[in-house]
């Protein structure tokens, strides 16, 4: 590949993977949803990749601080990632499980809101549909469709350069597989941010266009995330 043709052929891939804005240290929960067992939490942890899509490895640290709880007997976060479940013990008064969810999502900043009554009752009737909810260790289902998203932008970037459906499917299964083994292994998503561990996944999905593609073809891949 010539000079001009790595100018031609540099390519930025933008990954979705956005810190929540508009942070603050305190949160508000409604009164009247901690009066039950189980209580609805309004969050914003939808993944910026793609629609409608709770991001795993920001739901992660929560969860794990909301379970470690004396009170709370689990968690489970939506598919959308806009709503935390809790469940909890008969023991915990209301003011325990206020104090419980101000202090969980107050430390990784994040704004929580209140529920109508009819949303309380939407999301109760959700929470019937197991497939629907994700606990902490199912959370890597969130994170598989992720990955699969992270790498159909990957290969779409590239797409011009593939000539071969077989090859484009092969390339797809091995890049998906490079961002679910990156998600599982991450704590939270300032380890998905981190540049060596980015620069770490340019080179190794490069590597897998260069053993599909050819070196001469292949161009150079740049991985960045949003704020």
């Amino acid at each position: 590949m010539n000079t001009t043709s790595i100018s031609i052929y540099a390519l930025t891939i933008v990954l979705a993977i956005f810190s929540c804005k508009g942070q603050r240290d305190e949160v508000s929960n409604n009164d009247t949803l901690i009066d039950t067992k189980l209580s609805f939490v309004k969050v914003p942890l939808s993944c910026k990749a793609g629609p409608a899509l709770g991001c795993g490895t920001r739901a992660k640290p929560i969860l794990k601080d909301l379970n470690e709880s004396k009170y709370i007997s689990s968690t489970w976060i939506n598919h959308f990632g806009d709503i935390i479940a809790v469940n909890w013990y008969e023991n915990a008064t209301s003011e325990d499980r206020k104090s419980i969810i101000n202090m969980v999502l107050a430390k990784h900043k994040i704004i929580s809101s209140d529920l109508t009554a009819e949303e309380y009752n939407n999301q109760s009737n959700s929470f019937k549909n197991e497939d629907d909810w994700y606990q902490f260790d199912e959370l890597y289902k969130l994170s598989e469709i992720e990955a699969g998203i992270m790498a159909n932008n990957i290969i779409n970037a590239i797409k011009d350069l593939i000539n071969n459906a077989d090859i484009e499917e092969k390339m797809h299964t091995e890049i998906k597989s490079l961002w679910v083994e990156m998600f599982k292994s991450a704590n939270d998503i300032s380890d998905i941010k981190d540049r060596n561990r980015l620069e770490e996944m340019e080179a190794r999905v490069f590597e897998i266009g260069v053993k599909y593609l050819g070196r001469d073809i292949m161009p150079p891949i740049r991985i960045v995330y949003g704020n």
